[in-house]
C-alpha cells in the first residue's frame, strides 16, 4: 500500500502531462517509469527499513549470469545509465515492457539511495523540490540520477542479507 501511496504522490505532485505517458516518446515514459518507482520505493522503505532492491553490483552480477539475450540488454542498459555516459539514448527495438522493467530497477535503487541521504541527515534533501526542478527541462534524467549518486559510492554497494 505504501509503495502505491509513493506512486500516487508522485502524480499528484506532476505536471499533467506526465498522465499521458503512453502517447509521447519511449523517454518520457523512461523518465516516468523511474519517478513512479522512486516515489514508490522511497514511500515504502519509510514504512519498511528493512525493504531490499537490487544494488549496482546485484544488478552486474544478474548481468553476467543471465542466459536471456534481452534480459542481458536490459540489465546492461541499466548498468550503462547508471553510470551516466551522457545523454540518455534507448536502445532501438527496446520494447515498453522492458523500459518498464529498466526504469523500474533504476527508479528502486534512486529511491534507497535518496532514502539514505534524508535517513543520514548529513545534508538537507527536499525531494519534491528537486524533482521539480529536473522535470521542468527537457532530456534531464540522466542529470538528476547523477545528482543523486553523487552523493554515495553505489559502484560498491549490493543487496544486503541478514
Amino acid at each position: 500500500m505504501s509503495y502505491l501511496a509513493g506512486i500516487h504522490l508522485f502524480y499528484l505532485l506532476s505536471p499533467q502531462s506526465e498522465l499521458h505517458i503512453l502517447k509521447n516518446k519511449k523517454s518520457d515514459a523512461f523518465q516516468t517509469f523511474i519517478f513512479e518507482s522512486l516515489f514508490g520505493f522511497f514511500c515504502s522503505k519509510v514504512m519498511n527499513p528493512h525493504r531490499k532492491c537490487d544494488m549496482y553490483l546485484d544488478l552486474q552480477r544478474k548481468c553476467d549470469s543471465e542466459k536471456s539475450k534481452s534480459l542481458i540488454k536490459n540489465y546492461q542498459f541499466i548498468l550503462d545509465f547508471l553510470e551516466f555516459k551522457g545523454e540518455l539514448e534507448i536502445p532501438k527495438g527496446l520494447a515498453l515492457k522492458s523500459l518498464h522493467f529498466c526504469g523500474r530497477k533504476i527508479g528502486e535503487l534512486l529511491g534507497e539511495y535518496v532514502y539514505r541521504v534524508i535517513e543520514q541527515g548529513s545534508q538537507s534533501y527536499d525531494l519534491v523540490k528537486e524533482l521539480h526542478q529536473f522535470q521542468k527541462s527537457e532530456n534531464q534524467l540522466d542529470k538528476f540520477t547523477h545528482h543523486i549518486l553523487e552523493r554515495v559510492d553505489f559502484r560498491n554497494h549490493k543487496k544486503r542479507f541478514f
